[in-house]
């Protein structure tokens, strides 16, 4: 929905942009400066009639953030049960680690005495 709103205000924006680039290339300079000065004044009434418009899209483009923000807290409050089962129904145990610091450690005691 938002882009055929900004799509049309780019476009806008992009045509005085384009309109005063051009305009600088005028060789006439009295010719220049009212062209110029028609750019200007046409687009300052395009401004202030797209105001409303860009707010509203600058209050849109916040809400999405914090509606964003808050499906996040969501999604974590609403997982943070599962994981914890899981740890729960996985317990990590440090017997078999410690039985292979165990094994490590015999196999470098052997090393030692073959030097």
């Amino acid at each position: 929905m938002l882009s055929e709103y900004t799509d049309i205000i780019g476009k806008s924006e992009t045509y005085y942009n384009d309109a005063t680039t051009l305009s600088g290339s005028l060789t006439d300079s009295i010719t220049k400066k009212q062209i110029e000065e028609e750019i200007k004044v046409s687009s300052a009434r395009y401004d202030v009639k797209t105001q409303a418009i860009r707010d509203l899209i600058g209050k849109i483009k916040a809400n999405k953030a914090v509606l964003y923000d808050q499906y996040i807290v969501f999604k974590i409050r609403k997982t943070l049960p599962e994981i914890e089962k899981y740890q729960n129904a996985h317990p990590l145990k440090t017997d078999n680690l410690n039985q292979f610091i165990n094994k490590q450690n015999q196999l470098l005691e052997e090393l030692k005495k073959l030097k």
